[in-house]
């Protein structure tokens, strides 16, 4: 069995770890757009950015389990 590569699992982590704060950046100023799109409110779509926020606590503390 091949092993892990250190460089290349940082670099894939460290791209993961990028790609939090540009979803986020990308997510906000479309909401109102996106609310015209599908004819929902803000308010519902903003529901998606609490959900995201959620997902990633609980990803980073599965994540923290296997890292130790």
């Amino acid at each position: 069995m091949k092993s892990l590569n250190p460089k290349g699992v940082f670099f894939i982590l460290a791209s993961v770890n990028a790609l939090i704060p540009l979803a986020i950046d990308v997510y906000l100023p479309s909401l109102p757009l996106m609310a015209d799109v599908f004819g929902k409110n803000v308010e519902d779509l903003s529901l998606g950015v609490s959900v995201f926020i959620f997902g990633m606590a609980v990803g980073s503390l599965i994540g923290a389990m296997f890292s130790d």
